[in-house]
């Protein structure tokens, strides 16, 4: 098998456009770093510099030989790029991950990142299938290779799980850094494939151990852990610890490894996890539209890290006392007092007797007011849930029963508070409404 900074290097290289068919790949590296216009465009970004830092770095001696067979590049519609690489012995399918908006040449959108979120849906998305028919129409008569950083990973990985028999027989290995696991329903689908030991040991699969995409969805095989070249603290450093240059510390050829994942990307995969699975599908396709709506909107990918934690956090009102400019700098260490948090609320939840969250709903379950609860209504009534747990902690001696019923009692008045001003807003609404028509 190739060496793993071989697969490290293509995948890098997937991100630059072609510099033509045919040519060594040591060529195609010094084209890439003689073009002068890169730097000019690009060079205000960091991590274009130091994408472009690792590129130098790259031994050209190892690619004399190797050469670019084909660039496929559907940017412009799907989002999907790949190159084919070529030695005597083997084809290296590389593919690139999901790129960010770019506004200076407009030679990508956000393609990718509206696929992305696809993959929380239960059906595979547009690129895995449109990437597996190409996969399945280029004429492949040699064994070969798969591999991709991010997004990139996850197709290799997709492709292979649900290629054609005739070409599993000529697939050497899958190498993915950084990538998404498989969508449980497709994992279900395929998991004789999977559990295969010949399968298996064609799996390569690299994470940074500071990475929260790569913790994403079902794990094929489990994963060596990258040591990191970047701390982890804020959302800014959770951005650079997904990218290829967090992860190029080599020894004799191969990874230095960590033990296992850092307690970051563990909140983060549950933050965002947890919420997603506990949608209702409806919603889900909902929240998709909206996410759709802010890849057309122009944001960098930095933005749109902080953006999406944001909006998401609303959702699950984590974060709902601190506004959009504090969470560019919020460290993870809040993240995590705050998860801690949460999972007290889910813990208490189970404390509560049902019949009593009966009486709740029917109270007020047919409310239309229900159907209006804002960030202050949902801290009313999961405050009671934080105050019980803190009696219950402190006063064992005291009745549990008594101490639900009065917690009950504080839900149920902020649910009536609710009410009563929903009841008073349409009201209000009613008399503008006759005040225009009077008018």
């Amino acid at each position: 098998m190739l060496q793993e900074e071989v697969f490290f290097d293509l995948s890098l290289l997937s991100y630059f456009n072609s510099y033509g068919t045919g040519i060594r790949v040591a060529d195609m590296i010094r084209r890439i770093l003689a073009d002068t216009s890169l730097v000019e465009d690009y060079g205000h970004l960091a991590d274009f510099r130091l994408n472009l830092a690792l590129l130098k770095s790259i031994s050209l001696e190892h690619y004399e030989t190797m050469r670019v067979r084909e660039y496929f590049d559907d940017n412009a519609n799907s989002g999907v790029v790949y190159y084919i690489f070529e030695t005597d012995e083997e084809l290296i399918f590389a593919f690139r991950g999901s790129e960010a908006f770019d506004d200076i040449r407009h030679e990508t959108g956000w393609q990718d990142w509206m696929d992305n979120f696809r993959m929380f849906l239960k059906e595979p998305t547009y690129q895995q299938i449109f990437t597996l028919h190409c996969l399945h129409t280029t004429q492949i008569t040699k064994p070969f290779y798969l591999c991709g950083h991010s997004k990139g990973g996850n197709l290799a990985l997709y492709c292979a799980l649900t290629m054609r028999q005739d070409l599993q027989e000529l697939l050497l290995g899958v190498v993915s850094f950084n990538a998404p696991g498989i969508t449980k329903d497709i994992f279900n689908l395929y998991q004789e494939r999977i559990e295969d030991s010949e399968f298996q040991r064609k799996l390569l699969i690299f994470e940074n151990e500071n990475d929260c995409i790569s913790s994403f969805f079902e794990h094929m095989k489990e994963p060596y852990y990258i040591r990191s070249t970047f701390p982890c603290g804020t959302m800014e450093e959770l951005y650079h610890n997904h990218n290829l240059y967090a992860m190029q510390e080599f020894r004799h050829n191969a990874f230095l490894l960590a033990e296992k994942k850092t307690a970051v990307p563990k909140v983060v995969y549950h933050f965002v996890n947890d919420f997603f699975v506990n949608l209702k599908e409806e919603r889900l396709q909902k929240l998709v539209a909206r996410m759709d709506d802010y890849f057309e909107s122009g944001l960098s990918m930095s933005e749109l890290y902080r953006v999406l934690i944001y909006h998401i956090s609303k959702y699950t009102s984590l974060f709902e006392d601190i506004d959009y400019e504090e969470i560019k700098t919020i460290t993870f260490q809040d993240l995590i007092e705050r998860r801690k948090t949460k999972q007290l609320l889910e813990k208490v939840k189970g404390l509560q007797p049902k019949d009593a969250l009966r009486k709740a709903y029917d109270v007020v379950g047919n409310l239309s007011a229900i159907n209006k609860l804002n960030e202050l209504d949902i801290s009313q009534i999961t405050q009671g849930f934080i105050h019980n747990y803190e009696l219950l902690m402190n006063k064992t001696t005291q009745n549990l029963q008594d101490l639900l019923t009065q917690n009950n009692e504080r839900i149920l008045q902020a649910m009536r508070s609710i009410r009563n001003r929903s009841a008073q807003e349409i009201k209000e609404q009613n008399e503008k409404e006759e005040d225009l028509q009077s008018d």
